[in-house]
C-alpha cells in the first residue's frame, strides 16, 4: 500500500493508493484522492475522487467516481448539498453486467435502490455506465427543539442512471426527483434513520419506495 498524507492549516489533503483483493495478488487499485477542510466553523465539505483500474484481473473496466459534499450550520440549523459522479468504461469490450453501476442508498430516495436506469428485455435493471445526483437537506430545528437524540429534516433529491454501451435502446434516460422529511434518531444501539419520499419526476419502468430504514444517519 501507498500513502501520502499532508496536514494544511485549511485541514487535511490524503493520497492513498491501496490494492482491493488479496496483498498476495493485486487484481486491481483504486486511486483515492481525499480533501477535507473547515475553513470557518459553519462551512465544511469533503470531496473524494476514486478511479478502480484493472491490472492483473480479467476485468477491462475503469471506474472513476467523484463525491463533493458540503455542510452549513447557523445557530440550530444544518443544511448539507451533496453531488455524486460516477462512470465505468470498457477498454477493449463492454462494461460487465457485474461492474455496471447503480446510485448509493442515500443518494436517491423515494425509489428502491439499483430500480431505475436502463432496463433489459425482461424488465430486469441492468444498471449503467453513467451515474449522478445532487442532494440537498436540512434539520428543522423547531421540532422537538430540547430533545438532543432526535433530529427531523426535509430533503431533495435529483438523480440518474444512464448508459448502455452493448444496447442503447435498453436506456431509459431521464431526471428521477424525490421530496420528503426523514427523522435521525441517536439510540443506544447506534444511529438510526426513517424518511418519507415522493418521487417527482421518475420513468415508468422505475420502481418506488415511499418509507425507507437505515443505520447511520443523514448527514
Amino acid at each position: 500500500m501507498f500513502s501520502a498524507q499532508c496536514n494544511t492549516v485549511l485541514g487535511l489533503i490524503t493520497v492513498e493508493i491501496s490494492p482491493l483483493e488479496r496483498p498476495c495478488l493485486v487484481k486491481s487499485a483504486t486511486l483515492i484522492i481525499k480533501s477535507i477542510i473547515s475553513a470557518f466553523s459553519f462551512v465544511f465539505f469533503e470531496s473524494k475522487f476514486s478511479q478502480k483500474l484493472p491490472l492483473l484481473s480479467e476485468s477491462n473496466t475503469i471506474t472513476t467516481g467523484f463525491t463533493h459534499d458540503q455542510y452549513f450550520s447557523y445557530e440550530e440549523l444544518t443544511a448539507s448539498l451533496g453531488l455524486f459522479l460516477k462512470n465505468a468504461v470498457g477498454l477493449s469490450d463492454d462494461v460487465r453486467i457485474s461492474e455496471r453501476l447503480g446510485l448509493p442508498r442515500n443518494r436517491l430516495r423515494g425509489f428502491k435502490p439499483g430500480q431505475i436506469g436502463p432496463v433489459d428485455q425482461g424488465d430486469d435493471h441492468v444498471g449503467g455506465n453513467y451515474a449522478a445526483s445532487l442532494n440537498f437537506s436540512s434539520t428543522i430545528p423547531q421540532i422537538l427543539e430540547n430533545s438532543e437524540n432526535i433530529d427531523f429534516l426535509v430533503f431533495l433529491d435529483a438523480a440518474n442512471v444512464w448508459g448502455v454501451d452493448y444496447d442503447s435502446s435498453l436506456d431509459k434516460n431521464g431526471i428521477r426527483s424525490s421530496v420528503g422529511v426523514g427523522l435521525d434518531w441517536l439510540t443506544p444501539v447506534g444511529p438510526l434513520t426513517f424518511s418519507f419520499a415522493q418521487p417527482i419526476t421518475k420513468e415508468p419502468t422505475d420502481i418506488e419506495e415511499t418509507f425507507r430504514f437505515n443505520i447511520g444517519t443523514s448527514f
